[in-house]
């Protein structure tokens, strides 16, 4: 057994030393490139010793070609359309794109789903979302700054022709790009992260909209003791606590959520599966459906078991409390006022959920439980209440979901 172990650490050494020199040569090639291909404002602003890791360089660096091979495989072996009805991506797109965009905003679309069945978000309701879609792919209204490498400064990001340019396409820059991040069903195996984009060529734009981006939190002041600690309008009180219970558990009937929701889907993605001192084990089998093959309410029935045996008792635990915007290290695992969380935030995979017991400051607070008797608030939660929590920040500000 001892000697299986010593084989396999060698084993990882030797394939770690391996993937550094190969993330060494990459880094090098990149370099050379960059610094033909920084504009001059851009490079002026950019310390010079710092220039590849500012950019993004390294493994974070997107090609003309990385493009176009993410567009192809995007655009291999499918056949058009509209999504499913059961997908989180139609779910997406209806919830986004179904509605008005005006100068003020996106007025969301507030009437009766046509289906079918009607009452329900079905096919013509998706239909009507895609074409919104396109239009604002076409032509998009809001715009969000992007470009130039992974974790610059928001200065330095583009949204015009000031748009970074590669030495072997130098008068074309990537001008459309929509990301929807969410999960798929397909036929074996759910997609972590399913991701629409579309992407033509300009020279005169840099256009990048993301759908459920938040803003970056404003730096601290550490004299301002009382909001760091989420004093004044991000206060959470025990009373505040208990109005969001009584509020998700308020009109709802209980049991497991709709398959074509967004919240079904996170549970599914998060708690169906294995839970193991290692880590998480997501399920990787056939999906039973109903139609088998796609993510349907025996899934769900399954994520929904695991969620409630870990809100009982969780094996990983996120730490909270305190207050919004505090230090990492004043943040713990358990205030002890006896309420288990499940909260959600945007991640680099798209919306990522985890399990607290303290207050989750700053995230988006779906559900709520006494960790005492948990299977009270599943009696009674309203999925529909849980779904619109996704669009709050609990405990911090305000983020608008475009």
């Amino acid at each position: 057994m001892q000697q299986q172990q010593l084989q396999q650490q060698l084993q990882q050494q030797k394939q770690h030393k391996q993937q550094q020199h190969q993330l060494k040569q990459r880094q090098e090639r990149i370099q050379r490139r960059q610094q033909q291909s920084l504009p001059q404002a851009a490079a002026a602003a950019i310390p010079p010793t710092h220039t590849l890791h500012t950019r993004g360089g390294g493994e974070w660096d997107i090609s003309d070609a990385d493009i176009e091979e993410f567009y192809a495989e995007l655009t291999t072996g499918g056949k058009g359309g509209d999504p499913p009805k059961e997908s989180v991506v139609g779910g997406l797109i209806v919830k986004f794109f179904h509605g008005e965009f005006t100068p003020q905003g996106f007025k969301r679309y507030a009437g009766h789903w046509k289906g079918p069945p009607p009452g329900n978000i079905g096919k013509k309701d998706i239909a009507v979302g895609m074409d919104g879609l396109k239009v604002q792919m076409k032509n998009p209204m809001f715009v969000t700054k992007g470009g130039v490498g992974y974790g610059v400064d928001e200065t330095l990001k583009a949204q015009g022709s000031e748009a970074l340019t590669t030495p072997n396409n130098a008068r074309q820059n990537f001008s459309v790009e929509l990301r929807l991040v969410a999960m798929a069903p397909s036929a074996n195996r759910m997609l972590v992260s399913a991701v629409l984009a579309a992407a033509t060529y300009s020279a005169s734009q840099l256009i990048t909209v993301f759908v459920a981006s938040p803003a970056a939190a404003a730096a601290i002041p550490p004299t301002h003791t009382l909001h760091t600690r989420g004093g004044g309008e991000w206060d959470i009180s025990d009373a505040d606590i208990e109005e969001f219970y009584a509020e998700l558990t308020t009109g709802g009937k209980g049991g497991d959520p709709p398959k074509e929701s967004v919240v079904g889907g996170l549970i599914v993605k998060f708690f169906h599966g294995e839970f193991t001192p290692q880590g998480f084990k997501r399920y990787a089998g056939h999906w039973k459906g109903p139609p088998p093959g796609n993510i349907g309410k025996k899934d769900i029935a399954v994520g929904m078991d695991g969620l409630k045996v870990q809100m009982k008792n969780p094996m990983f635990v996120t730490k909270g409390g305190v207050g919004y915007g505090v230090d990492e290290t004043l943040k713990v695992v358990d205030d002890g006022k006896g309420w288990v969380w499940l909260a959600a935030e945007m991640s680099p995979g798209g919306l990522a959920i985890e399990l607290f017991k303290s207050v989750p400051f700053g995230k988006r607070a779906l559900l709520v439980a006494k960790q005492s008797d948990v299977d009270e608030m599943f009696s009674k939660v309203n999925w529909a209440v849980a779904l619109g929590n996704i669009e709050k920040t609990f405990g911090g500000p305000l983020i608008k979901q475009r």
